[in-house]
């Protein structure tokens, strides 16, 4: 589309916006190297609309005729979306990866994502943000340790794999998971990412947007991701009570007669946690969702703290602490929980410390050094079982695409696209595969295969 034909629609945006008055427009805080002073002014209906479609929700947003057409700057891209850009006196390009400006697309995404989650916690009550919208979702949290682990873990519920970005190695992960009837939780990126696109065309999903979801979901937590009320919930074998003193549920699962604590809790300590077993009585509550946790491994058990919310202003806190075995005792152990207060991440963990203290000493340094490595060399050794059963054909041939994937990945570091976090890594993750990779190849004494450069990806940019 030619630039005529831009200024007419910007135009066009401008007069319905100015037509609304004071209501008409909106400021959202962004960096200077966006706008000088800090805001950004934008069209109210047209950026409200962006926020509130993915969850079929336009009818909160204010009123807004779309005026770009479809495809202005993708196939697939939402017109409100290209709305609210012009009228901000930006251009088409200035949000894509390969704009002219790959700082302001990166300092924009940013700024215009989080606002957009200020939006739907405003007019929808919203938690995450969604990013691809699908059925409500009750699954088992998962963390794939990287874009080509595929080992989901066993579970009666469907996965919900937690990504720390929506950078497109991701795909295949997120296909399978999606395939299995689960969910997505990334924690950066947003609808107009490659990984998104691509699951779009599967009629699949949902895919949501979460902050810190890393530390948030831990392995194995089941949650209910809900994309039509934008909210990522703990549930029943982790909920909370509404009133003190109100056991929560237990694992139905594992559901046994209570059994004593193994030793009184250290009450030098200015934490009064209590041992639950039992049903939980208490589903009169509407809604709950987590703030903050954190994770105590020792040497046979494990300890997951969680802070719970009734409300947004986290007037209504609980912590909630389940123990859980490792290696040779797998299984949940027992849940504990203490009552409302304010809960700082230092002394969730301390809490999480003294629940896990009731099972097992906290282990040594050299213990969690050795089990770390342990850890480490099991992956090792799964991924070079994978190598080894390839034929030599199969194996040139796996490590030739890996080659070609990362071209493709160097030339969009040239256009801008990751910054240095990610680089940090998807750099690491390409150096443990080449060096494994290449350990089998000259095992076998076959042809070393040359990495890619950034002056082989040169070609790739435009």
């Amino acid at each position: 589309m030619d630039t005529e034909e831009i200024e007419r629609l910007r135009a066009a945006i401008i007069k319905q916006a100015e037509a609304a008055g004071r209501d008409g427009w909106m400021e959202i805080p962004v960096p200077k190297i966006v706008a000088g002073r800090g805001k950004l002014r934008v069209p109210r209906g047209a950026f409200e609309h962006w926020a509130c479609r993915p969850s079929g929700a336009e009818h909160l947003a204010s009123p807004w005729q779309a005026v770009s057409p479809q495809g202005i700057k993708q196939g697939s891209d939402d017109p409100y979306h290209t709305d609210w850009m012009l009228g901000a006196g930006l251009n088409p390009k200035d949000m894509r990866h390969d704009g002219p400006s790959p700082e302001l697309t990166a300092a924009l995404n940013e700024a215009a994502y989080a606002a957009r989650a200020e939006v739907e916690k405003r007019l929808l009550d919203f938690d995450c943000s969604v990013l691809l919208s699908g059925p409500d979702i009750i699954g088992r949290a998962w963390h794939p340790s990287s874009p080509d682990d595929l080992s989901i873990p066993y579970s009666d519920e469907p996965p919900v794999a937690i990504l720390r970005d929506a950078r497109p190695d991701w795909l295949p992960v997120v296909m399978e998971v999606l395939g299995k009837g689960g969910a997505v939780i990334v924690e950066r990126g947003g609808e107009m990412a490659h990984l998104v696109n691509e699951a779009r065309g599967t009629g699949f999903g949902p895919i949501v947007r979460r902050a810190k979801a890393l530390k948030l979901y831990p392995d194995n937590l089941l949650v209910k991701v809900s994309p039509s009320s934008g909210r990522i919930e703990i549930q029943d074998d982790w909920r909370m009570p509404v009133r003190t003193g109100v056991p929560f549920i237990d694992d139905f699962r594992n559901a046994r007669d209570p059994e004593p604590d193994p030793q009184p809790l250290d009450e030098e300590k200015p934490f009064n946690l209590v041992r639950s077993d039992g049903k939980n009585p208490a589903d009169d509550c509407p809604y709950m969702w987590t703030d903050r946790g954190a994770k105590v491994e020792g040497v046979n058990y494990s300890a997951y703290g969680v802070v719970f919310s009734t409300d947004f202003d986290g007037n209504q806190c609980h912590l909630a602490i389940r123990v859980y075995g490792r290696r040779g005792a797998n299984g949940f152990v027992a849940n504990y929980y203490a009552g409302a207060g304010k809960w700082p991440y230092k002394e969730v963990r301390r809490a999480a410390e003294q629940a896990l203290e009731q099972y097992e000493r906290r282990p040594t340094f050299e213990e969690i050094i050795a089990r770390d490595r342990a850890a480490k060399q099991a992956r090792v050794d799964a991924f070079m079982s994978k190598l080894r059963a390839m034929s030599n054909d199969e194996l040139v041939a796996y490590v030739e695409a890996k080659v070609e994937e990362e071209r493709k990945y160097l030339a969009d570091v040239e256009k801008g696209k990751w910054d240095w976090e990610d680089q940090r890594d998807i750099n690491r993750d390409y150096s443990d595969f080449f060096w494994y990779a290449g350990d089998e190849l000259a095992e076998r004494g076959l042809p070393e295969v040359k990495r890619a450069s950034a002056s082989d990806s040169a070609a790739l940019t435009p």
